[in-house]
């Protein structure tokens, strides 16, 4: 007869090299840019990445470059311009308007997005609204009122996925512009320009009005103090640099003309007086 083999049957876990543990993975280490990447830049251009885990979480930095050995004035990741329209709902670049500034906080990517204007018009709205899975319409996720552009906060959150306040994965991104009216001779304001402090006794006086349908104004720089000058001068600044716009002579004060143009713009950066040989 053959003996039954001896078998037996242990409650102790295997022997094993491989480290047990119950440690969860961190999931803000596994966002990938290349889901948000633009598949088509432009010819000569190329969009590069490079991902680091810093304090624990993964940070990855873009860059938009020329290959072509061309130089720019700015370069910057941003969307497609937008168009002009008003109340024009325009759609990005899937998952990828402005990536101004992506930052960790409590060990996680807070990602600053930003719906901007290209071509100087203010709007009286700017939105960032998204999209979320299984969800119909789009949500408000960041706005800014009477501005070039608007922000909106998203966060890469502990399943990695992009979110807006906890709420469920965004799929889209878009921006929406409202009223952004074109620049006239209606819109300049003079209260942008700047102006040196003028000198003790002394005082610089604007005033705007409309004319034929278009913004006018007067700057006047004057004495306060009684003193008669050889000469007064208001000089103005521009990119072509500074020089008189008016003056007076045997007098205390100058007054100066300026329109502004189609374009809303009056061309003039700064303002500055000049008095010369002034006494009692």
């Amino acid at each position: 007869m053959i003996p039954p083999e001896e078998v037996s049957i242990s409650t102790e876990p295997p022997v094993t090299d491989t480290p047990i543990t119950d440690e969860p993975t961190n999931a803000c280490k596994t966002c990938d840019i290349s889901k948000i990447a633009p598949t088509n830049p432009l010819p000569g251009t190329s969009f590069e990445s490079e991902e680091n885990i810093v304090t624990g979480c993964l940070t990855t930095t873009v860059t938009c470059k020329r290959d072509d050995g061309q130089i720019c004035s700015s370069v910057a990741v941003q969307p497609a311009p937008p168009a002009t329209s008003v109340n024009l709902l325009q759609k990005l670049y899937q998952m990828i308007p402005v990536l101004y500034q992506i930052r960790i906080e409590n060990g996680c990517q807070v990602i600053t997005v930003t719906c901007q204007r290209d071509d100087g018009l203010i709007c009286s709205s700017i939105a960032v609204r998204a999209s979320f899975k299984d969800q119909i319409g789009t949500v408000e996720v960041g706005s800014t009122t009477d501005s070039g552009s608007g922000f909106g906060l998203l966060e890469c959150n502990s399943n990695g996925i992009i979110t807006y306040n906890g709420a469920d994965e965004i799929t889209e991104l878009f921006c929406e512009f409202v009223d952004c009216p074109p620049p006239s001779c209606t819109s300049c304001d003079l209260s942008t320009i700047a102006s040196t402090v003028p000198p003790a006794g002394t005082s610089i006086i604007p005033q705007e009005n409309t004319v034929n349908g278009c913004k006018e104004a007067t700057i006047t720089c004057q004495r306060e103090d009684g003193q008669i000058c050889t000469s007064v001068a208001v000089q103005a600044t521009t990119a072509g640099g500074t020089s008189d716009i008016a003056t007076d002579m045997s007098t205390g004060l100058a007054t100066a003309q300026l329109t502004c143009t189609a374009d809303g713009r009056t061309k003039i950066t700064k303002f500055t007086v000049k008095f010369t040989n002034c006494a009692a």
